[in-house]
């Protein structure tokens, strides 16, 4: 389907002439708008990106984009630690390596580009683990934390991509979602 489908009921051709019907459903910022009193959607996202979701977690509101190569994720309001302890405010937690995260120039303020995450082995081992035993993989993931100000308050946000290869989305695709933020 072309990214740009409006929603309802599509018919698309199928190779060897089958044909099959797809509903593309409109993806509304309202729960979010009601939970936390507002709601923001970029403006950019890299092509091949569509907006499949839109919904709140507790007082979290989550922006979800799929594509052909991977998975979008836009979320706030969050919380970034620059000290990437694996059990947060625990000092003899594992650490999230210093190479793993890059300060970013936005436009209006500084971001911190994060590549990878804790291996799912380290996460299931819980918050008593050897710090010594932590893995960090730097492959699968990449996500850009930055704070701005809406309406009157500092909100932390975070652009998480996913996807086996993450060639389809790189440092300017992030930053330019993020600086592309308005509230709907």
């Amino acid at each position: 389907m072309p990214e740009t489908a409006e929603p309802g009921e599509h018919t698309v051709s199928l190779e060897g002439g089958a044909q099959a019907s797809i509903l593309v459903e409109e993806v509304s910022l309202d729960e979010i708008k009601e939970r936390l009193g507002y709601a923001l959607l970029p403006e950019y996202v890299p092509n091949g990106l569509r907006l499949s979701a839109a919904n709140v977690s507790g007082l979290r509101g989550h922006l979800i984009f799929d594509g052909p190569e991977g998975r979008l994720y836009v979320s706030y309001p969050v919380s970034f630690s620059e000290e990437g302890f694996l059990v947060e405010g625990d000092p003899n937690s594992a650490r999230r390596p210093d190479d793993a995260v890059t300060e970013v120039e936005l436009e209006g303020g500084m971001g911190h580009l994060v590549r990878g995450k804790w291996s799912d082995a380290t996460v299931a081992m819980g918050p008593f683990m050897d710090p010594e035993l932590a893995q960090w993989e730097y492959h699968g993931v990449l996500s850009l934390f930055w704070s701005t100000r809406v309406q009157e308050s500092n909100v932390d946000f975070v652009i998480q991509a996913r996807g086996s290869s993450l060639d389809w989305i790189g440092q300017e695709d992030m930053a330019q979602i993020a600086v592309s933020l308005k509230q709907r």
